[in-house]
């Protein structure tokens, strides 16, 4: 896919914190810019060689149709109890 420019207008300190954070992360500054819009337009996820992944703790999204278990719990609440987030 191609790409285009975007531009935007930031304050100096602004601009030092992602040039460090870029570095830090040994990436450039347009890809570490890049990944974090599609962190924010992902509700915080990780883009990462064309893959999407969940941030750190994210809870599961809702659905139209959630799997349901037996006893009428549904599946995202059992994961998360199993895992210790709830």
């Amino acid at each position: 896919m191609a790409k285009v420019r975007l531009t935007a207008d930031v304050e100096p300190e602004l601009r030092r914190q992602v040039k460090i954070a870029a570095a830090s992360s040994d990436t450039s500054v347009s890809q570490w810019v890049e990944d974090a819009i599609r962190r924010e337009l992902d509700g915080g996820a990780l883009y990462e060689n064309g893959i999407t992944w969940p941030a750190p703790g994210a809870k599961p999204r809702g659905s139209m149709n959630p799997i349901k278990l037996r006893g009428g719990g549904l599946m995202s609440d059992a994961v998360l109890e199993d895992r210790g987030e709830r």
